[in-house]
């Protein structure tokens, strides 16, 4: 009698295992699900002065590395999570971010052709004030894994300009690059 009511005591205690882990599971996904919602702006703010064709859409990025993904919203005119769907590798916006080819690959998705150099900044001046082109900085103090931002015509688009702070991330058009930029992306091949 008392191994059978052993068995019974363990039969129970496994299915309460099993469903505090299964409610454990849940509300990390709540959890993740909601930190999303916070982290995301409700919408793109137009900047309805502008009379240039590349619009500045302000979008935040999502994602602790999904500067790129956010640039390539706004210079679509897209959502953040319809960009990050451009991209091959959506969780490189969580993990190591994106590289300047995989980029100019979301882009030509969008039927947008765009080339990429390392900067030299005498040589690539023009390139780097034209709207429409991005700019890489490299890692530095205040952007510790490097940043993608936008050209637009009032400055550049920067989709974390509040960083290091998470909630909520905001975007602002800035008017300088927050640090030397290593790579450009533009507009032609």
């Amino acid at each position: 009698m008392t191994s059978r009511f052993c068995s019974k005591v363990q039969v129970t205690i496994e299915n309460e295992i099993g469903n505090l882990s299964k409610t454990f599971c849940s509300g990390a996904i709540r959890i993740g699900m909601t930190l999303a919602k916070i982290l995301r702006m409700e919408g793109p703010i137009v900047n309805s002065k502008m009379k240039t064709k590349i619009q500045s859409t302000l979008v935040a990025q999502e994602h602790p590395l999904g500067c790129a993904v956010a640039c390539v919203a706004s210079l679509c005119e897209i959502s953040y999570s319809q960009a990050l769907d451009l991209f091959e590798v959506a969780e490189f916006a969580w993990t190591r971010g994106f590289y300047c080819s995989e980029v100019i690959k979301a882009l030509s998705k969008r039927n947008l052709i765009y080339s990429f150099e390392k900067s030299e900044f005498s040589v690539n001046l023009g390139r780097l004030e034209k709207s429409g082109s991005m700019a890489f900085v490299a890692p530095n103090s205040k952007y510790p894994s490097g940043h993608f931002l936008l050209r637009v015509e009032e400055g550049w688009m920067n989709p974390w300009a509040n960083f290091p702070q998470m909630i909520p991330v905001k975007a602002a058009i800035e008017a300088a690059l927050p640090g030397k930029h290593s790579y450009i992306l533009y507009s032609g091949v």
